[in-house]
């Protein structure tokens, strides 16, 4: 936007490719933070700012002509690169939202979003879009017309997982909430080293209104697909994670992962703790002074007609009270399908599967569950609280 901030990005380019040294916001003190203290911690600067831009491009295009749906206090999205192209980078999701839903709109049937904020709708978004990948490979197997897939088979046992080329990284415009953002709430203090790093309160679960958890950081345990996606999937990682703003490196290391490397124990293979790199954008936005919008919208480009999707946050539906293709009943119709047309790596049978809850569906899951028993026990092990669970009757809708 000026010749100021782009001398600042050039900086920025030349520390990170240098240096291995992820640098702060251009207005505050250098927080330099070399490769050599926090192992896989560093991405490339240029590959930080194309993620930034392209996620920020795609949501102007969606809401372009639309005032309303344009405002947003945080916007997220996810895009998948392709290491044999590195030209190849593509928008996987994008939303934007704050809130939790109001704990008298919770649905027993499965029917609204619980947590409106905009990262965790984007890794649903992206859930919608492996489920969008799976239909197509139960196309190709019954058409037997190839398609383009980013899975392979797996070669011991049923299931497939995603080709190594292709990465998913997350950008979200300011630090998520929880213990990545409590300590560092304004951008000049997310510049310094951490002056208490041996508090009692650094690294504790953090609980959002309405409930809600540091969602991140169980993402890198159990992975992004979800239980009903992992019955057929191996764990989908994050490569990395990009921040807009109010980004500390030592915060956000420990957020999402550092606090909890010492503890876990017990995780099936292929299920490990994932450690993503991370570096903050060149082109930080400064903060919006306007009250947080009610409305959350999402996008993924799961289908080649999908559409930008409103939701009222409060509610966790669209307007009129219809369900959002992003809610679990969606999903376990979904699931339901492809039980009948793909080979699970867990065994379910799909004559069964029609009899089962949307909570008894993911219990069969095994590693999945596994792999978020050893989480749950690896936070406890730690001393940083526990994990508050849904209530069971959320859970126990049928098709």
């Amino acid at each position: 936007n000026s010749k100021k901030l782009a001398k600042a990005a050039a900086a920025r380019q030349a520390l990170s490719k240098l240096y291995g040294v992820i640098a702060s916001t251009p207005s505050a003190v250098l927080h330099h933070m070399p490769i050599s203290t926090m192992p896989n911690l560093h991405m490339p600067q240029t590959l930080a700012d194309n993620i930034a831009k392209m996620v920020c491009d795609k949501f102007l295009e969606l809401t372009s002509g639309n005032p309303t749906l344009a405002k947003r206090k945080v916007l997220a999205g996810i895009v998948m690169t392709n290491e044999e192209n590195l030209e190849d980078m593509k928008v996987i999701s994008v939303a934007t939202g704050t809130k939790c839903i109001n704990g008298e709109h919770l649905s027993l049937k499965g029917q609204c979003i619980n947590d409106c904020h905009a990262e965790v709708v984007a890794r649903r978004c992206l859930v919608h879009f492996l489920f969008s990948q799976l239909e197509k490979l139960a196309d190709t197997t019954e058409n037997g017309v190839p398609e383009d897939s980013i899975f392979e088979s797996l070669e011991e046992t049923k299931g497939y997982r995603v080709k190594s080329q292709y990465k998913f990284h997350l950008y979200i415009n300011t630090a998520p909430c929880g213990d990545a953002r409590i300590f560092a709430p304004h951008e000049e203090e997310a510049d310094q080293t951490d002056r208490h790093p041996n508090r009692q309160s650094r690294g504790l679960l953090r609980t959002k209104i309405e409930s809600g958890e540091d969602k991140i950081a169980r993402w890198n345990i159990v992975g992004l697909q979800g239980a009903l996606a992992a019955h057929f999937l191996d764990p989908v990682y994050l490569e990395s994670i990009v921040i807009g703003s109010l980004f500390s490196a030592s915060h956000m290391y420990r957020a999402v992962c550092g606090r909890i490397e010492q503890t876990i124990q017990g995780l099936p293979p292929p299920y490990r703790l994932n450690q993503p790199r991370m570096n903050q954008g060149s082109s930080t936005e400064s903060r919006q002074p306007q009250k947080a919008p009610t409305i959350s919208v999402n996008w993924d480009c799961g289908k080649k007609e999908s559409q930008l999707e409103v939701l009222n946050a409060m509610t966790g539906r669209q307007e009129g009270e219809n369900s959002s293709r992003l809610c679990k009943r969606k999903f376990l119709t979904r699931f339901m399908s492809l039980i009948e047309r793909l080979p699970s790596m867990t065994e379910v049978d799909p004559g069964a599967a029609k009899h089962l809850s949307y909570g008894e569906v993911k219990a069969l899951s095994n590693k999945y569950q596994t792999s978020k028993r050893a989480m749950i026990s690896g936070f406890a092990r730690a001393g940083l609280g526990q994990w508050i669970g849904k209530p069971m009757e959320e859970d126990s809708f049928y098709i």
